[in-house]
């Protein structure tokens, strides 16, 4: 993670002094340099507000915790999940 990019998300003990990139300092099941690579907010639990945190957005279902609706039809990752049972990646 670039220092810069911790400064930024200083929120909740994200530090460019500390070796701090397996924290999880929102909670969801995503370590700060998680949250980096996939562009989220470490401060953020659920970073696009669709319902599923960051975590199970990259781990669980592959889909992107920086976007509503991955894969850019008219349902949200959260409702193609948890109402329809389709497919959001």
């Amino acid at each position: 993670m670039s220092d810069g990019w911790e400064v930024n998300h200083a929120c909740a003990g994200v530090s460019a002094t500390v070796a701090d990139g397996s924290q999880d300092t929102d909670a969801d099941g995503l370590s700060a340099s998680g949250e980096y690579a996939a562009g989220a907010d470490p401060c953020d639990s659920d970073s696009d507000n669709d319902g599923l945190t960051d975590g199970d957005e990259v781990v669980l279902y592959g889909t992107n915790p920086v976007s509503l609706n991955s894969d850019g039809d008219a349902f949200s990752d959260h409702d193609e999940f948890l109402v329809w049972h389709t497919d959001p990646a």
